[in-house]
């Protein structure tokens, strides 16, 4: 967690890692696509270009994968945004995260879905 009494945007591009415990897919008809989509391009704006973001779990409340995952990660790749999923196995049961890298250089404080406001 950032505790700062700095703005977030005075973090663009600053953070090497961003680790993100989001109910993001715990919600899926609470959060839509479009919503979550903008949710997990956010800590990727604030990430250093080298850095990476990790989001867990993608999961709804029942346990189930999210149904937005596929697309949301094409979407991801539209806006420069590399992603994979990564398994780790801890307490007998497989984790996953979604990892989060941009792909583009940014030039000066330009991020993945456009200039650092």
């Amino acid at each position: 967690m950032l505790v700062t009494s700095r703005p977030l945007d005075e973090y663009c591009a600053s953070l090497a890692l961003t680790l993100s415990s989001y109910l993001l897919f715990s919600y899926p008809d609470r959060f839509g696509p479009d919503d979550q989509l903008s949710a997990l391009l956010e800590p990727v704006r604030v990430t250093d270009p080298a850095g990476e973001v990790r989001v867990h779990p993608l999961h709804d409340g029942e346990g189930r994968r999210s149904r937005h995952l596929d697309g949301l990660r094409a979407a991801l790749g539209r806006h420069g945004v590399a992603s994979e999923i990564t398994v780790r196995r801890a307490a007998g049961q497989d984790r996953r995260a979604l990892r989060l890298r941009s792909v583009r250089r940014r030039q000066g404080a330009a991020g993945p879905s456009g200039a650092c406001t």
